[in-house]
């Protein structure tokens, strides 16, 4: 576990990672930090069910406050290249997903620093586990949203104080996932690029800088 101090009295401990993949490709990464993102197109494209999801960045937000209740499906916009880990150090899940190797990632946030520093146009970075849920709806309560959209409706484009609702509860489906994925228990990096820098499909880095927070198994 990696231990960073915030504040005198806010700690976060986050978990070692595991990256798995042939280990010609660990091989490049750790000799000059080669490293493929992917994006959700990517993942809904991908042909077999174990690495692909035709569902990605899609679900159902509700919302209950008081006596209110809506629910909103609703869409990501595909502005952002993604690296999918796991929690578990598992040789099931490896082959699972066809791969021969895996590598830990000791520290999770400086190692999603490095990999933002290296791509162009990047605006924000997200990152946690993923949460399952059978039916791909994730549930807010008293979070101000119904509130907003009671008063203003649905228009577009939406007043600053709906967008920032909005934005923040649209984070969650980045990570929200089938519950039949939930073996993978997948911890997830994203990163946010402006529309002029892409996302393409994926992106090839090279970012030697990341390597120092890894290492191989």
């Amino acid at each position: 576990m990696f231990n960073i101090d915030y504040a005198e009295n806010f700690r976060a401990y986050t978990p070692y990672l595991y990256r798995y993949m042939d280990k010609k490709y660990i091989d490049k990464f750790f000799e000059d930090g080669y490293l493929r993102l992917g994006s959700f197109k990517k993942f809904r494209d991908y042909p077999d069910e174990v690495r692909g999801d035709i569902s990605e960045g899609s679900g159902a937000l509700v919302g209950i406050e008081q006596n209110n209740y809506f629910s909103l499906l609703t869409t990501v916009p595909d502005s952002a290249y993604i690296l999918s880990t796991s929690t578990k150090n598992s040789d099931s899940i490896g082959k699972e997903f066809g791969t021969d190797s895996r590598f830990r990632i000791k520290d999770p946030f400086s190692f999603a620093i490095e990999i933002a520093n290296s791509l162009q146009g990047f605006i924000a970075s997200l990152q946690g586990p993923c949460v399952y849920d059978a039916t791909k709806s994730y549930e807010y309560n008293n979070s101000g949203l119904v509130e907003e959209l009671l008063n203003e409706g649905i228009s577009w484009p939406p007043s600053p104080k709906l967008a920032l609702h909005m934005a923040t509860a649209n984070d969650i489906l980045f990570f929200l996932k089938p519950s039949s994925y939930e073996y993978q228990s997948e911890y997830r990096f994203v990163w946010h690029i402006g529309e002029d820098f892409g996302p393409h499909e994926h992106i090839d880095l090279e970012c030697k800088e990341a390597v120092k927070f890894c290492e191989r198994l």
